[in-house]
């Protein structure tokens, strides 16, 4: 293989500790790859985000004996010690108050729901201690419980949290496999025969994993290894772990820039859509002469249709029966059905958990609006359904009709998410995505609000408070379209305000 100078750096570094920020398609994977061979005879653990990122992984290391190299999820490391403890499933909220006995009263489902909302973020926090999160959190949690129960106290939080992790280890109810996850990072178990790990996707992991990666590796090297402008699961709670290693002082920056994936023009697309965040970035270097972005004709044969939400997707299919379509993630219809026989007014014919607890689609949209809802899919669902109503059913057989396998199809429907570490030959760009220019005035507006009271360090406070998160979600937003104009290594389409910035900016 003909590595990059960049490539060839990042190989032969033997320092303790490396960060690498790669760029959209910039051979990441096959740098990898090039340490493991590099390294035959060390014991090397390969950390990759998902279950499908893991198949990809372990086919080829297995195409090149790489007989030396152990690949795991992050779930996965912890579930060889404590995966096994009790049945695993979701647990939602409603799982909690059945344990609980509490009910069905608006006030205790309310404080339930905050109460394991939280206790979900603990789950997935540094801290060792429910005392030392409750602590941290005092403030908002107790404001965010007394909107439900009054006299709710920051001990009787406390109290209730220990609660649900004790019926998760006793198996009272399920456990999540973000608790074992957690039941591994604050156990005594070490991980202490590997001599290099590898963690990639740095950018999307959680600060359960940076406490992991601090601690289970004492004799190990470490590679982090991410692109901080594909950070796209903020929602999630997840982290750019890489802001953190960076920061260490015995860390080493190093870059991969060059992308073999996209070409010039949608280079310099996704840089200005990354300059937008105002944050310091090394400029992707579109080397794929092959690739580019396709202006006129918006219809080819086949081609893999992106999208901001789940939503939108749906919409699409609905107005593309003549084709044969292909949902990227799996989609399942089951919980749209169950919604639809809600509004329809055939409760009988609802068997999800999530939803038999509701009389009818009126109480169900009510606790989406007004109370809360932990599950995305019944959000989605009962937003579909209101839109089409009575037409919901006809869509649904259809579009069921419709869907055949990725080999088959014409058209490939995915979100963004769904489409994170793919590539795809044809791109075509839904209009549901983030207006970049409108973005950059926000972005630009909090910024100068912000540093307008950077010295009065109370003001100061109180503005980040109120306005950070908002912060970082317009800075995500331009992560999510820089992902989405990254996935084409041929054809790329671009949406309608996306053509207007390529002519305005003569890309």
């Amino acid at each position: 293989m003909s590595w990059t100078e960049e490539q060839k750096q990042i190989i032969k570094c033997q320092d303790p500790l490396i960060v690498v920020n790669a760029c959209a398609g910039s051979g990441k994977t096959a740098t990898l790859l090039g340490i493991m061979k590099a390294n035959p005879n060390k014991k090397i653990l390969y950390i990759v985000f998902n279950t499908s990122m893991k198949q990809e992984a372990e086919e080829k290391v297995r195409k090149y004996k790489f007989y030396h190299v152990h690949i795991k999820t992050s779930h996965g490391l912890a579930y060889k010690h404590f995966g096994r403890m009790n049945s695993l499933g979701n647990v939602s909220y409603l799982d909690i108050a059945s344990y609980f006995s509490w009910g069905d009263s608006p006030q205790r489902r309310g404080y339930l729901r905050t109460l394991y909302s939280y206790y979900k973020k603990y789950l997935q926090s540094a801290y060792n201690s429910v005392e030392e999160f409750c602590a941290f959190y005092k403030e908002e949690l107790i404001i965010k419980l007394k909107t439900y129960i009054k006299n709710a106290s920051i001990e009787e939080a406390v109290k209730n949290m220990h609660k649900i992790w004790n019926a998760m280890e006793t198996g009272k109810t399920k456990m999540t496999h973000d608790f074992y996850l957690k039941y591994f990072a604050v156990s005594t178990v070490i991980e202490n025969s590997y001599d290099i790990v590898l963690l990639d996707e740095a950018q999307d992991t959680n600060e359960i994993m940076l406490r992991i990666m601090e601690n289970k590796f004492p004799n190990a090297r470490k590679i982090i290894v991410g692109d901080h402008n594909q950070s796209i699961y903020g929602w999630r709670g997840a982290i750019n772990a890489m802001e953190f290693f960076e920061k260490l002082p015995n860390s080493t920056k190093l870059s991969l820039t060059n992308s073999f994936r996209v070409g010039m023009r949608t280079a310099n697309l996704a840089n200005l859509v990354i300059n937008a965040k105002k944050d310091f970035f090394n400029e992707m270097k579109g080397l794929n002469n092959n690739q580019d972005i396709i202006t006129g004709s918006r219809d080819p044969l086949s081609y893999t249709y992106l999208a901001r939400t789940n939503a939108t997707l749906f919409e699409f299919g609905v107005n593309n029966m003549d084709k044969k379509l292909h949902f990227n993630n799996n989609v399942s219809f089951k919980v749209l059905e169950e919604v639809y026989e809600l509004y329809s007014g055939n409760s009988s014919k609802v068997e999800d958990p999530r939803l038999k607890m509701f009389s009818d689609f009126n109480s169900l949209k009510f606790h989406v609006e007004e109370d809360g809802i932990e599950e995305a899919e019944i959000k989605i669902a009962v937003n579909v359904v209101e839109k089409y109503k009575e037409d919901t059913k006809k869509h649904l057989e259809d579009l069921k009709r419709n869907i055949t396998t990725k080999e088959k199809c014409d058209i490939i429907l995915s979100t963004v998410h769904a489409s994170k570490g793919l590539e795809y030959e044809k791109v075509i760009l839904a209009e549901d995505f983030v207006n970049i220019n409108k973005i950059q005035e926000r972005i630009n507006f909090l910024e100068n609000k912000i540093f307008s009271e950077s010295k009065n360090p109370e003001k100061l406070k109180k503005i980040k408070s109120t306005y950070d998160d908002l912060l970082c979600w317009f800075k995500e937003e331009c992560n999510i379209l820089y992902v989405a104009l990254t996935r084409s290594y041929s054809h790329l389409i671009l949406n309608s305000e996306l053509e207007k910035i390529i002519s305005k900016y003569k890309i």
